[in-house]
């Protein structure tokens, strides 16, 4: 959930002070939020990332590259929980030589900082086209597809924006359990930390129209550095004891165990 707690920034203190009262009056009334769905990490090697993960006891997606549309010229592995959600691991593919508009995006990213980065939160929402009205009553231009299997709310590409976007799934793919097996017990993505760019405004306005103040977003500081919008991943774990901390470039994940709660009450 959202912690009712706002931390100061200069630049960003009438968004915090925005957020913070959203996010309380969404607990009063009880609103129903959007869900976190998925995050896109873009990293430089893909195969020394997908060993990484490894080695911290989740199981990995077989890879899968992208041949057509905006994803052209991307290479992912994706770590999947029971809950449906996962985490992406994104990679530039030798295998195209032109990208599509997202991967030429990500490119530039690594060129200027060639280490893993979080870019892209997706998350589940069930009234995309109301959502969509909503915005374009409020000033704020998106793109709303309904495709086949899943319905899509995205912001231009190459804007600060399009670091969030909204999918409302037609249906869920149920993931074997082989895939969903963690030998670190993950079974969810329960909070994570944000830094935003652009403009404060606007992102206030997204998440309220959205409902999706009360999720375990934490707007922990407004101020955006080159490492990408996702600063920290806490996940839930049934293991005991509770797995270890780790790093990935500059990215903290964090668990979050049965017995820390025990502890905490």
């Amino acid at each position: 959930m959202y912690r009712c707690r706002p931390r100061c920034c200069p630049l960003y203190r009438e968004m915090l002070r925005m957020l913070f009262a959203l996010a309380c009056l969404g607990s009063v009334l009880g609103l129903q939020a959007s869900a976190v769905d998925h995050i896109n990490i873009i990293v430089p090697d893909a195969h020394k990332a997908a060993l990484f993960f490894s080695k911290k006891g989740f199981t990995l997606k077989k890879p899968h590259d992208y041949s057509s549309g905006v994803q052209k010229g991307l290479s992912s592995q994706s770590i999947h929980f029971s809950s449906h959600q996962y985490i992406q691991l994104m990679s530039l593919s030798s295998k195209e030589s032109k990208l599509g508009a997202l991967a030429l995006w990500y490119q530039g990213f690594l060129k200027d900082n060639n280490k893993a980065q979080g870019l892209g939160l997706v998350l589940k929402n069930s009234n995309l086209k109301e959502l969509n009205k909503k915005l374009l009553k409020k000033g704020i231009p998106n793109k709303f597809k309904d495709l086949p299997n899943y319905k899509w709310l995205s912001f231009k590409t190459g804007s600060d924006l399009q670091h969030v976007s909204f999918i409302d799934p037609k249906k869920y793919i149920q993931r074997s359990e082989a895939l969903t097996n963690h030998q670190n017990k993950a079974r969810a993505i329960k909070t994570i930390f944000l830094k935003l760019k652009g403009d404060a405004r606007q992102w206030a306005t997204i998440f309220q129209q959205a409902d999706a103040l009360s999720l375990g977003l934490e707007f922990s500081s407004m101020t955006y550095t080159s490492s990408g919008i996702i600063q920290k991943v806490i996940l839930e774990s049934t293991a005991s004891p509770c797995p270890e901390s780790f790093e990935y470039d500059q990215i903290a994940f964090s668990y979050s165990c049965q017995e820390d709660r025990v502890k905490a009450k």
